[in-house]
């Protein structure tokens, strides 16, 4: 089981698009994508209720501004040094996504976008 997080665009409902590809989280297209989508696992439950301070869910409908402190907090709670094994239940691992949200959200603070978590 796990999330399907994205940061999408609030007037068109898609998920914003990143001057990057990348290659992360449990599924993701054949080379990458460069659209803000990203899946997570449940196994990391634990950990971001920890780092977070909250429900992992309750980021849904955050705008950038709002989930930003969250995310810092949790990083550097649980630190970004992930696990060669995506699947294994590690701090480091729950930060390593959550570092992916929070460069989708200075990217989107930088450049000023209207948009907002959905996580499915």
């Amino acid at each position: 089981m796990s999330w399907d997080v994205e940061l999408v665009c609030d007037c068109c409902r898609r998920p914003i698009e990143l001057p990057y590809n990348f290659k992360d989280g449990g599924t993701y297209p054949i080379g990458g994508t460069n659209l803000a989508t990203l899946n997570i696992t449940y196994n990391y439950s634990r950990h971001l209720l920890q780092g977070l301070g909250i429900p992992f869910e309750n980021l849904k409908n955050m705008t950038p501004e709002q989930a930003e402190p969250y995310l810092q907090k949790a990083i550097n709670y649980l630190g970004t040094d992930a696990d060669s094994n995506y699947w294994e239940a590690t701090k480091g691992n729950a930060g390593y996504a959550l570092n992916i949200l929070l460069k989708w959200v200075k990217y989107a603070i930088e450049k000023n976008l209207s948009c907002h978590f959905e996580i499915y």
